[in-house]
């Protein structure tokens, strides 16, 4: 997925003078015939799910008709559609796997019952580590993860529709956040967030990767619209909803036009959600958030560069050249790129990327985050620049055309 979204970003700045976006249909394609035939399906399924195998079907016909310009009330039914088939996809999953075997699933749910019940999740949940059933984990969630899991645990008893509802709005925020785009461009994020190969697998998990997307497709949305204070306030959800993410504060200076009090709001919408859970117990919220990951020791199934290393080499590098190397990579291109939306996407892409690749822990949803990020990075970079011929542009013809 990432690799796909890659070359979209790719496409995108190379773009500039013009060109098909239908030929986007090839790496978009890859994800999705990946999706079809070899997605990777939830462990532990209690019964057949037909949408496993239905929905990246169904989604590989639809992409299929964005070679035909269409009206935009049937554009906007097929992106409808679309959303319908990941609701589709979840309910089948979640019916079939009420109850996966992962911790970050038993430490969801359990946060959500015991904030419901009025107690402090992070002073009281602790579940048998997956990897080790020897090991305990507390609560390592921030508490915007932990308040959205929380509603739809009180609204549908499962934690993980909140993933679900976070990932439409990733794929409808980045649809509007282009409003005058080519239609294939526009629901591009769809095509490779809802029906990708592990979509399926992330929703089963619980992992926890797809509320911030969420956010980060409403923030730019907002952004795009002109509602500079709304999307202050989703950019401070976003980063306060993974620990990584906090890289992104500093980013938001690459917004052209940003202001402090935008900035300001978008720091304090963080603290505000944050605050309240440090000042219940200080001490275990920092055990869970903090001290938990900086204890942790490197995972040897983890997918890093940092374990190929290990692997190689028989020693891993320092536990800090993860968010070193982010760093260093956001201060080489700081002045580099123009400011922009588009930019601060990418960049915040790139960072994490880093971040992951060459940390103590990184697995396929982290990478789907990535994915979502970069597709949405593409986006913004090309709207302008790639249109179809039928819609007047003056491009180069998509493969077979």
């Amino acid at each position: 997925m990432i690799v796909a979204a890659g070359v979209l970003v790719g496409i995108a700045l190379r773009g500039r003078r013009g060109i098909d976006a239908r030929w986007l249909l090839a790496p978009i394609g890859l994800v999705l015939v990946d999706g079809a035939f070899a997605a990777l399906p939830p462990p532990n399924l209690e019964h057949a799910a037909p949408a496993l195998t239905l929905v990246p079907l169904v989604a590989l016909v639809l992409a299929a008709t964005y070679l035909v310009p269409v009206r935009a009330p049937l554009a906007t039914a097929r992106f409808a559609v679309l959303c319908l088939l990941v609701v589709w996809l979840a309910i089948d999953i979640f019916s079939s796997s009420p109850h996966p075997h992962i911790d970050v699933f038993d430490m969801q749910t359990q946060g959500a019952e015991v904030l419901q019940h009025g107690r402090d999740p992070y002073a009281v949940v602790m579940v048998s580590d997956t990897n080790d059933a020897h090991f305990d984990v507390p609560y390592t969630y921030p508490p915007v993860q932990l308040i959205m899991t929380t509603l739809a645990h009180a609204a549908t008893g499962d934690v993980r529709f909140a993933m679900v509802l976070m990932l439409i709005l990733a794929a409808v925020g980045a649809r509007m956040a282009l409003r005058d785009g080519d239609d294939l461009l526009r629901d591009s994020v769809a095509l490779i967030v809802l029906a990708g190969p592990i979509t399926a697998f992330v929703l089963d998990q619980a992992w926890v990767d797809v509320v911030p997307l969420g956010f980060a497709g409403c923030a730019a949305w907002a952004w795009a619209s002109g509602r500079r204070t709304l999307a202050a306030a989703l950019f401070g959800l976003t980063f306060a909803a993974k620990q990584p993410l906090v890289i992104g504060f500093p980013l938001l200076l690459l917004l052209p036009g940003v202001t402090r009090r935008q900035l300001a709001i978008a720091l304090g919408v963080a603290a505000a959600i944050t605050l309240p859970f440090f000042l219940w117990g200080p001490s275990d919220f920092l055990r869970g958030t903090v001290r938990y990951f900086v204890n942790l020791e490197p995972r040897s199934d983890a997918l890093t560069v940092s374990n190929l290393v290990k692997m190689r080499f028989g020693h891993a590098p320092g536990e800090l050249l993860g968010a070193a190397s982010a760093l260093l990579i956001c201060a080489a291109l700081w002045k580099r790129v123009e400011r922009s939306l588009a930019s601060l996407f990418v960049l915040l892409t790139v960072a994490l990327l880093c971040f992951f690749a060459t940390g103590k822990i990184a697995f396929m949803n982290y990478y789907f985050l990535l994915g979502g990020l970069a597709a949405i990075a593409a986006t913004q970079l090309s709207g302008p620049a790639l249109a179809t011929s039928s819609a007047g542009g003056s491009g180069s013809q998509p493969p077979g055309r």
